[in-house]
């Protein structure tokens, strides 16, 4: 019984913990500035996304809404969809070193755009570029974290 009232509360205290564990670290252990503002950055959300989380189950919000709702079963091409994501994910991993980040990231993002049924060549362009862009400036240029560039090595 006590379990299942503690079961929700489980993750987004050990996110919080961790979280603020991490970020400890880089400040007290004397880490570079920019390791320090990533540990920051990352810890700062997910501990901000546990305290919603928190405050939603707080508010009353709980899973157990979602069980009065009929339960249907996921079509065949929602699977054929995530088993795609997570290959290209895997496969970005693999090709980052040798094709550089901004490359794989844009390529892998209209593809997973594209298998996700967004059509509009406009708005594929602009969230991939767009993208791609607020993370390289993020870590490259505020956090000063280099990302692999490949192919594009002196270009960016």
């Amino acid at each position: 019984m006590l379990l299942s009232r503690l079961g929700p509360l489980i993750i987004p205290i050990l996110v919080i913990g961790y979280s603020g564990y991490m970020i400890a670290e880089q400040y007290l252990g004397s880490y570079r500035e920019s390791s320090q503002n990533y540990a920051l950055l990352l810890g700062g959300v997910a501990i901000l996304c546990a305290l919603i989380v928190l405050a939603r189950l707080a508010m009353g919000a709980d899973e157990g809404e979602a069980d009065d709702l009929p339960h249907e079963p996921a079509p065949r091409w929602h699977y054929v969809q995530l088993i795609a994501i997570v290959a290209m994910m895997a496969l970005a991993v693999l090709l980052i070193p040798v094709i550089g980040y901004a490359i794989t990231f844009f390529v892998m993002l209209v593809a997973a755009l594209l298998l996700l049924g967004v059509r509009s060549v406009p708005a594929i362009l602009a969230i991939s570029v767009g993208m791609v862009a607020v993370v390289h400036f993020g870590l490259v240029k505020e956090l000063q974290l280099p990302l692999p560039a490949g192919i594009l090595e002196g270009i960016l």
